[in-house]
Formats: C-alpha cells, structure tokens, sequence
C-alpha cells in the first residue's frame, strides 16, 4: 500500500513544472518569475503554519515534518530565479 500512495508526489511536482511552463507562454517573464516565487513562498508557509498543525493537531508543533507541499514551494522559488530575464 505504501509503494501506491509514493507513486503520485513526483507527478505533482512534474505538474507543478508543466503548469508554470504553461503559464510563461501567456506571460512575461518578470511576471512568470514573481508568479512562482510568490506562489512558492506561500506553499512554503502553509506547510508548517498548517498542514503540520492538522497531522499533530499542535501548534507549534513540535516536530516539524516538511513535506511534498513545501518540497513545490522550495523548486518554484528555484524555477523563479532560474527564469530567463528576455
């Protein structure tokens, strides 16, 4: 059962690189690079500030468990800076 439940967090994260491919083509590359880094910031953020409080029901808690969530939030803030600036 485990083996079927790690098989889909690589396809997000291979969804996540296709919908921001996807959303450069309609727009400029300044606003595709804010886009994902705003975007990643803020998958950044929810990971710890909630998904971690519904595991543990604590807050804070106190292991904190990073997971596919902030995983796409730290690979939309490289993909940002990794946006051709033309």
């Amino acid at each position: 059962m485990r083996t079927i439940l790690n098989k889909p967090h690589p396809v997000f994260v291979v969804l996540t690189g296709l919908s921001a491919y996807l959303y450069g083509q309609r727009h400029t590359p300044r606003e595709t690079s804010v886009f994902l880094l705003k975007r990643g910031l803020f998958l950044v953020v929810l990971e710890p500030a909630f998904v971690c409080f519904a595991w543990t029901a604590e807050f804070p808690p106190r292991t904190l468990w990073l997971q596919v969530i902030w995983c796409i939030g730290i690979c939309m803030i490289v993909l940002a800076a990794q946006v051709p600036a033309g």
